[in-house]
Order: C-alpha cells, then sequence, then structure tokens
C-alpha cells in the first residue's frame, strides 16, 4: 500500500510538468481559416459577390438573380426574393363581413388560416383588404348612401 502511494507521489508531479511543457513549447495555435472566395468554392459560379460567410449572389445571363448558400448537405441554390411592395396586399388573402366582424382568409402551407376583427379593430392591411373586398355599395361613405336614398 505505501509501495503505491510512494509512487502516487512521484508520477502526478511528473505528469504535471509534462503537461506543463507541451502547453508552452507545442505546436503552434492553428490560424483561423480565411474566408472562403467564390473560386475555391465548388458549385458557386466564379464570378459571384459574397453576401456573407456562407452566401454568395449571382445574376446569370439571363437577368434571374440567384442566391447561393453553403448548407451542411453542401451548396444550395435559391432564386432571389424580391421585397413585396409597400401598398401591395398579400395574394390569396380574402375578406367577408359576417354581422358587426370581418371574417379573414389566408392560404398557408398547413391550410386555410381565418380570424376575425371588429370594423373598428381593423389593422391597416386588413383594412385596404377589406376596402378591396367588399361590396361597392358598403364602401360608400354615410353622405353617400344618404344622398342615394333621397
Amino acid at each position: 500500500m505505501r509501495f503505491r502511494l510512494v509512487l502516487l507521489a512521484l508520477v502526478i508531479p511528473l505528469l504535471s510538468l509534462a503537461a506543463g511543457q507541451e502547453k508552452a513549447g507545442g505546436t503552434p495555435p492553428r490560424p483561423a481559416p480565411a474566408p472562403a472566395t467564390t473560386a475555391s468554392v465548388p458549385g458557386v459560379p466564379a464570378r459571384a459577390t459574397p453576401l456573407g460567410p456562407n452566401s454568395w449572389r449571382f445574376t446569370d445571363p439571363e437577368g434571374k438573380t440567384w442566391v447561393y448558400y453553403r448548407t451542411p448537405f453542401g451548396i444550395s441554390r435559391s432564386a432571389e426574393q424580391k421585397p413585396a411592395a409597400a401598398g401591395e396586399l398579400p395574394a390569396g388573402w380574402k375578406a367577408v363581413q359576417a354581422g358587426d366582424e370581418i371574417q379573414f382568409e389566408r392560404p398557408t402551407p398547413f391550410g386555410v388560416t381565418r380570424w376575425s376583427r371588429k370594423k373598428d379593430q381593423l389593422t391597416d392591411v386588413e383594412r385596404r383588404l377589406w376596402e378591396r373586398d367588399c361590396p361597392k355599395d358598403e364602401t360608400k361613405s354615410a353622405g353617400e348612401k344618404a344622398a342615394a336614398k333621397e
């Protein structure tokens, strides 16, 4: 038993000394990898402009703009999405009046989503959508309705 304790007392300091020497005089730290240039990435056209460390933009000869992404499975390409215009209403949305509320519908990948709001609580987009979809006689103001009755 004493032999083991003496052996441990000698071995532990030697191991700590060896570990300290490896840190001090060991291999130099590895430099950070250089950002990948377009020419060095297979699957990305050479004239593509970098957007970030793992994405590039490229306009083909036909004028279509593509965005290339590096994924864990390789390079992926998708058409560049243009932002919707500020005054443009979402496609496929519908608005129908049900009593004093407006019922809205919009398509989603999981089916149609429905919700309703009172007329005085509509958001800006919902109000424009309602103005687009409501029957024409409901869009007239109260003054126009009164003039039409006379």
